[in-house]
């Protein structure tokens, strides 16, 4: 919790390196970015306890590091992307 507001900044998801996304406890809001899908080689995402909405992007399912993912207590719609399969490592 570090009080990030708003959407998720843009400049994070040029961060192609990043291995831990932990932004959990905030007050994110909208959908998760396609654009996510950049960060091929993230092993945690935790964006729990926000106020992210709509549907996974189908990107997600293209993180082959993805060991970690915690989406709780969102606003999170509809079913897992059918790409969701291809990540083989998720605990």
């Amino acid at each position: 919790e570090i009080g990030v507001k708003g959407v998720i900044p843009p400049e994070i998801l040029l961060m192609y390196d990043l291995k831990e996304l932990q932004l959990y406890g905030n007050e994110l809001i909208g959908p998760l970015p396609p654009s996510i899908g950049n960060l091929t080689r993230l092993e945690v995402l935790e964006l729990d306890r926000n106020k992210i909405d709509g549907q996974l992007p189908q990107e997600l399912g293209g993180l082959p590091s993805l060991q970690t993912m915690r989406m709780e207590l969102n606003y999170i719609t509809g079913t897992l992307p059918e790409s969701f399969r291809q990540l083989t490592m998720l605990k």
